[in-house]
């Protein structure tokens, strides 16, 4: 469809030349003339455009202007032009201006739909067949506003169903909701404002929905200014009034219709805490907000005590893209946290100094009535819940971050490398496999240093259970504290059956395990009933430790060990097994026991590596080492890794969790 008005716009400028050039003696100065015209047009064209008839008239009748433009200029032209009859000029002239006014009479208005579908994202694996199928698709959806502006074209849409969602969409990208990701709105609030010991001046980097704003403005604060370079969006945000706590109208609030890293160079004040919302960084320019330079003008902006926060997310992205931007990160705050307010979101927090608990004034705001109501919106309902949502402390954020070069504003490597991450649809890992939520050998997360001098009551358990598994479905995390419960309060329905549920959602085989058992208690002898009822019995272990707990395995591992034929072969296979298990179960004490069997059989026959994988042994038994403080063991064996196989996707980690703790 493109391809005819294409052929003619490029033969505009040809034309033209050979007009002027026929009609002038001096074929030098014509030209050079009309060349200095169609650079002055296309510079007046571009500011015109950009900076007032997009934002005064929309783009499908900034396209009409042009069009009109550029008929009106073809006329002037013809009647320079001497071999056509003026007759035939006059024609051609009413034609063309009687066919433009029928097309703008015609024509109807762009689908704003269309606009606010962001097709080029949600349909890039599976298009719909037809432009019926595509309308159908969004049937469902009524929008609210749609404005086009110089820097966004933003929409407000609202799902016609029970919860009747409001979706804030820029440039086809849903930025916030008013249910899907109210976790992360509120928490990248209320994060740094219950950690931080007494916040009073606050800068936002972004407005979004409003919600973030709202939460911080749930404290007694004297400041927040906020950063937003799209006034639509801000237009936009009187729509989520509800959700936002009618933020607009807060007179604490400043909101400056400026880009952000303008505003924080110019920007003479200090904060206690910064908040950037901006978080797809596949989208040109937002690179710019992951750099170095970046955070470094943050950290220069915020007090001695302040807080940095970052939200990103884990979908559409890679692993390594994940590690760069943590390491950016990193580089710049001596000390990160990583906390994670529901499925594909994380939220970075960085600061000057250690982030220290204290659980009386955690308590103490949490009592106040706004910042109550406000966690209970996403279903928080006491300190210990709100806590379990810290994924990494600074240990594992150092751990996780990786050895990869920086992204700066001179090496934007984030700017190239995120967009093919998002047309590969890839979603990074790396967050979920690691979580320190899972283990019990990780002590520096403020929820361990809250369990050292409060027992959990019930009450708080529960609220914790249903939080992660209806709000942040982490079905693991709810498992684990659903076992726990269980234990507890074992005639408790709702328990029981989130325990069920979960277990269903971590695909584990329930019924298997069962018909397993009765095999077992028939046949308590047989090797292969032993041996995989217990494999099975250690699975479901693991899969239930957590911060809270790990369920000791070491009466399987016996039964397993009893069971195996004493040669060994196949006691270096046991034994090798048994000390992944054990590490992974947080039994480091046992693993690095289990890993000492294996490595006494190596001595005695270097040939019975290759019947495990040493690689992953190298790692067991350094990381075990690690744990127990044999750190001569932890490199010895992190260097085998490295010669075994240096790709091993666990080497970076480990070698940095080693460092960490030595050095700590």
């Amino acid at each position: 469809m493109l391809i005819t008005p294409t052929i003619f716009m490029g033969m505009n400028l040809p034309v033209i030349v050979e007009i002027f050039s026929a009609s002038q003696k001096k074929i030098g100065i014509s030209i050079g003339k009309v060349f200095s015209i169609n650079t002055l047009g296309t510079v007046l064209g571009a500011l015109l455009s950009g900076l007032f008839f997009i934002p005064a008239f929309g783009i499908k009748h900034t396209f009409e202007i042009g069009i009109a433009i550029n008929i009106g200029m073809a006329i002037i032209l013809l009647f320079f032009f001497d071999k056509i009859k003026p007759i035939s000029k006059t024609v051609f002239s009413i034609l063309a201006i009687f066919i433009f006014v029928g097309f703008v009479w015609i024509v109807p208005s762009w689908n704003t739909s269309l606009m606010v579908s962001g097709i080029f994202r949600e349909f890039s694996l599976n298009p719909p067949a037809t432009y019926a199928d595509f309308k159908k698709h969004y049937s469902d959806r009524e929008i609210l506003f749609y404005k086009e502006g110089i820097g966004a074209n933003v929409g407000v849409t609202r799902i016609k169903d029970e919860l009747g969602s409001k979706i804030l969409i820029i440039n086809g990208k849903p930025d916030a909701s008013s249910t899907l990701d109210m976790n992360t709105q509120v928490l990248l609030g209320q994060i740094p404002m219950m950690l931080h010991p007494n916040p009073k001046n606050i800068f936002v980097v972004g407005f979004g929905s409003g919600v973030t704003l709202g939460s911080v403005l749930t404290h007694e604060i004297n400041k927040v200014t906020c950063a937003e370079i799209s006034p639509e969006v801000i237009e936009a945000g009187y729509l989520f009034k509800t959700e936002n706590g009618n933020c607009l109208a807060d007179k604490r609030l400043n909101v400056v219709v400026e880009d952000a890293l303008t505003y924080l160079k110019l920007a003479k004040n200090k904060y206690d805490v910064i908040i950037s919302e901006p978080s797809n960084p596949w989208i040109a320019g937002i690179g710019n907000l992951f750099s170095k330079e970046y955070f470094e003008r943050c950290k220069t902006k915020l007090n001695d005590d302040g807080l940095m926060i970052q939200w990103f997310h884990t979908y559409e992205l890679s692993d390594d893209i994940m590690k760069l931007i943590l390491h950016t990160f990193k580089a710049v705050f001596p000390y990160a946290q990583l906390w994670n307010p529901q499925q594909g979101d994380i939220i970075m927090v960085g600061s000057k100094k250690p982030i220290t608990l204290n659980v009386e004034q955690l308590e103490e705001k949490l009592q106040f009535d706004k910042v109550k109501k406000n966690f209970h919106k996403i279903k928080i309902e006491n300190v210990f819940t709100f806590l379990s949502c810290e994924a990494f402390s600074d240990e594992g954020f150092y751990s996780i971050s990786g050895n990869l070069t920086i992204n700066s504003e001179l090496h934007p490597r984030l700017e190239f490398e995120a967009p093919k991450a998002f047309y590969l649809n890839q979603i990074s890992t790396l967050t979920s496999r690691n979580d320190e939520r899972f283990r019990t050998t990780t002590n520096h997360l403020l929820i361990r240093n809250y369990l050292q001098t409060h027992e959990p009551a019930i009450a708080e358990l529960t609220s914790a259970l249903a939080f992660h598994y209806n709000e942040s479905n982490n079905y693991r995390l709810s498992y684990g504290i659903a076992k726990l419960l269980s234990e507890k309060n074992p005639a408790d329905y709702t328990t029981s059956i989130t325990l069920i549920n979960s277990e269903e959602k971590l695909g584990m085989n329930k019924l298997r395990l069962t018909e397993l058992e009765k095999l077992y208690r028939q046949f308590p002898d047989s090797p292969s009933v032993v041996q995989n009822y217990a494999y099975d019995k250690i699975t479901e272990a693991v899969y239930a430790v957590s911060f809270l707990k790990n369920y000791p395995i070491d009466d399987y591992a016996k039964e397993i060990l009893r069971t195996t034929k004493k040669d060994s072969v196949s006691q270096i296979k046991a034994f090798a097994n048994l000390a992944n298990l054990y590490l992974e179960n947080s039994q480091p004490q046992q693993a690095y026991e289990m890993a000492e069997r294996v490595s006494n059989l190596l001595d005695g026959n270097k040939n019975l590596g290759k019947l495990i994988a040493l690689d992953d042994f190298c790692y067991t038994y350094s990381a075990s080492s690690a744990y127990t403080l044999h750190y001569r063991t932890a490199i010895e064996y992190l260097m085998g890794l490295t010669m075994v196989n240096r790709q091993h996707s666990k080497k970076e980690m480990l070698g940095r969790m080693i460092e960490w703790r030595m050095k700590n």
